[in-house]
């Protein structure tokens, strides 16, 4: 139903297949952002699906908020869920964009030095601060990246 009603607005604004496929990653991305959103604000699987109705109100049909609320209930949610815990948990160095990708922060980096940047010159962006400070768990990789 929505491919169609974007085919039908694709026609009339002349969008290339090049925008059109932006557009869906960025709705896949949008979506994916949402859920996690509802998921922590709003989902407990200690309470009653009435209980849990009177907290996401309208911000979701109820047919998507049955079909979420039985996903993450599942065996196979909570395997997944306990699998990313555990990769995060093995993350040593966190990078200090904030939301900002990399993509975007390479782009950024690209436009300030006028060629494309090196791995490391992206990394150093990406592990230091506004102020100027690398973060102390990136601090001696980037240490040994001047010497």
């Amino acid at each position: 139903m929505f491919g169609l009603f974007f085919m039908t607005n694709q026609e009339i604004y002349d969008v290339s297949e090049d925008a059109f496929n932006w557009f869906m990653t960025t709705c896949g991305l949008k979506w994916k952002e949402f859920k996690s959103t509802l998921k922590k604000h709003y989902f407990d699987e200690t309470i009653t699906d009435a209980q849990l109705k009177e907290m996401y109100a309208d911000r979701v049909t109820d047919a998507d908020w049955a079909f979420l609320s039985n996903y993450w209930k599942s065996p196979a949610s909570e395997c997944r869920t306990e699998i990313a815990k555990e990769n995060h948990s093995k993350l040593v160095v966190n990078h200090t964009s904030v939301s900002k990708s990399f993509a975007c922060s390479r782009h950024e980096l690209g436009n300030k030095l006028g060629r494309p940047p090196r791995r490391d010159e992206l990394y150093i962006k990406t592990h230091t601060r506004k102020n100027g400070v690398p973060s102390s768990q990136a601090a001696p990789i980037i240490g040994a990246q001047a010497s």
